[in-house]
């Protein structure tokens, strides 16, 4: 019997392990059904007790028991973690097959293989079936005709063609919860985003799609799209190709899987502490909302009503009363949305299922950024999404992204004139161009400059993107975490005086006192715009190419 180790790295080490490793933890459980043997150690979880030495001298203990292959691998911001576990592990398993996989070694295959040598094989984009296939050839070690893998033959990497992928996700078995420390993620479950996610107790995380059908520019989702290839790059001789040539496949587990999932959490986990039901879910989706749009069917509504039939609806939203923790059965729901796809009769079924918050990826107010981006939404759609979801009573969590390549002054004050009409303030994140993103490729060579040509050094830099990196912008790091801070604080003197200053070092006429008040009026102007305003005025919403039929395919 075939022994794995799967090794769940460390992520967003800032804050404490609130998400189990979901992914993963189906791979493993798809391993157990091929009849391997499974071990799992969650060194994110287990950094919640121990320091991170003491954490990587566990994993080694763990590793002494002897195992026939060795499973690593995630988001590209691990790859410090990643890379450590391989240079760990590797001299006490010297005869172990070492495999990666994740977004991590699919945007960049050659250089990470390159950079890891410790590791033999990877996966390479969607490894559900993959994985089945690398346990029945890990004792020959012969990966000629695997599809989605790449690997070293001699002294040379081979990347083999791209599996197509899954047909049927419902075939999929559901994560491993037995495998996994899930009374760490369960003390974690309260989040700070509205007041049922706040006094969650026993959260548990759930996707019902898989695959994302927009192409936001800032943006990597590249599992199960069906849009991978493989091609010549700049770069290598053949590469993962990016560059979203045919069709997006978007897939949805059936309503009956979801609900069945979710029993599953809870039958095999109600002893775990706290003991009882799940009161919390959060759809792990990339965009839960499209999943309607794109299907062209009202799934959210399907889903709502199977959720109130199996008694999951929260007893505050059946008897319409305020949300009171100590009394309230039932599970509210965190779910994903898109702007531009917002609608009340969707608002409506979400807030009797029990949804409390909408995470809304909302990134500009500014017409420019939202067309450079590819978000196939507008700045007055946004808030729009904002007004209409806390009519409903579900909180939005606006999300938001500044220094893109056409981020400008304007651009920062219609962030902040937005703000103002909607009586909010968010702290943005910086735009990231990571690896197998349209703005990575399209700004490679600009990157790699800024880190002294050593790509290595720009993936070992993301961490867990707290901070900032890379700029693709015409703004330095620094100016633009400065101005970050004043935009927060509503210092708009700070931004004007320093505007001057860009100006200047620009080659471009400084602006009067006056012009600068002027520019302040208009951006008010626009995010007060009576299409801003809810409910709007009748109007087109822009539409990606993405959403068009002859561009998706639905599987589940």
């Amino acid at each position: 019997m075939t022994r794995i180790l799967f090794c769940y790295p460390i992520i967003r080490e800032e804050d404490n392990p609130k998400h189990a490793p979901f992914g993963m933890s189906i791979l493993a459980a798809v391993c157990e059904r091929e009849g391997a043997q499974v071990a799992f150690y969650d060194m994110n979880a287990a950094r919640s007790v121990l320091s991170r030495n003491e954490v990587f001298k566990e994993l080694v203990d763990v590793a002494q028991e002897g195992y026939d292959i060795v499973a690593c691998g995630g988001l590209t911001t691990t790859y410090s973690c990643v890379k450590q576990v391989g240079k760990l592990l590797r001299p006490i398993l010297p005869d172990a097959l070492f495999v990666m996989g994740g977004n991590l070694l699919t945007s960049l295959p050659n250089e990470i293989m390159t950079w890891l040598p410790e590791y033999d094989i990877g996966a390479v984009g969607d490894a559900w079936e993959t994985i089945a296939d690398i346990l029945t050839r890990s004792h020959d070690r012969n990966w000629e005709g695997v599809k989605g893998v790449v690997w070293r033959k001699e002294h040379e990497l081979k990347i083999n063609p791209i599996r197509p992928p899954i047909q049927n996700v419902d075939a999929l078995p559901f994560p491993a919860w037995h495998l996994l420390p899930m009374e760490v993620y369960f003390r974690n479950s309260s989040i700070l985003l509205s007041e049922a996610s706040w006094t969650a107790k026993k959260r548990c995380d759930v996707a019902t799609s898989f695959g994302c059908p927009l192409r936001c520019h800032f943006c990597l989702n590249e599992s199960m799209i069906g849009e991978l290839g493989l091609a010549p790059s700049k770069w290598n001789k053949t590469d993962v190709d990016f560059s979203w040539k045919g069709h997006r496949v978007y897939h949805f587990h059936s309503t009956d899987y979801i609900i069945r999932e979710i029993r599953d959490v809870e039958r095999k986990l109600w002893n775990v502490a706290p003991q009882g039901p799940i009161d919390y879910v959060a759809f792990l989706d990339e965009n839960w909302v499209t999943s309607s749009d794109v299907s062209g069917t009202n799934r959210i509504k399907e889903i709502a009503d199977a959720w109130i039939d199996a008694g999951f609806q929260p007893l505050c939203v059946r008897d319409g009363m305020s949300h009171d923790p100590e009394k309230c059965h039932g599970k509210h729901v965190t779910a994903t949305s898109h702007a531009g796809r917002i609608r009340e009769d969707l608002l409506r079924d979400m807030q009797r299922m029990g949804v409390s918050v909408l995470d809304y990826g909302l990134e500009s107010f500014n017409m420019e950024n939202m067309k450079e981006m590819a978000k196939g939404s507008t700045p007055h759609l946004n808030i729009r999404a904002v007004r209409m979801t806390m009519s409903y009573g579900i909180r939005p969590c606006p999300n938001q992204i500044l220094n893109f390549p056409t981020e400008s002054f304007m651009a920062i004050r219609d962030n902040m004139a937005a703000w103002k009409e909607l009586g909010v303030v968010v702290y943005p994140f910086m735009c990231t161009p990571f690896p197998g993103t349209h703005y990575f490729t399209a700004y490679r060579d600009r990157i790699q400059e800024q880190y002294g040509g050593d790509l290595e050094l720009f993936i070992m830099d993301l961490g867990d993107c707290t901070k900032p990196t890379a700029t693709i912008s015409d703004f330095t790091i620094e100016e633009i975490t400065k101005i970050r801070e004043w935009m927060v604080k509503d210092e708009r003197e700070a931004i004007d005086k320093y505007e001057n200053i860009w100006r200047k070092r620009h080659d471009l006429t400084p602006l009067t006192p006056e012009q600068q008040s002027e520019e302040w009026k208009n951006a008010e102007l626009r995010a007060a715009d009576p299409r801003g305003k809810w409910p709007p005025e009748q109007e087109p919403i822009p539409v990606q190419a993405s959403y068009k039929p002859e561009h998706v395919k639905i599987r589940g």
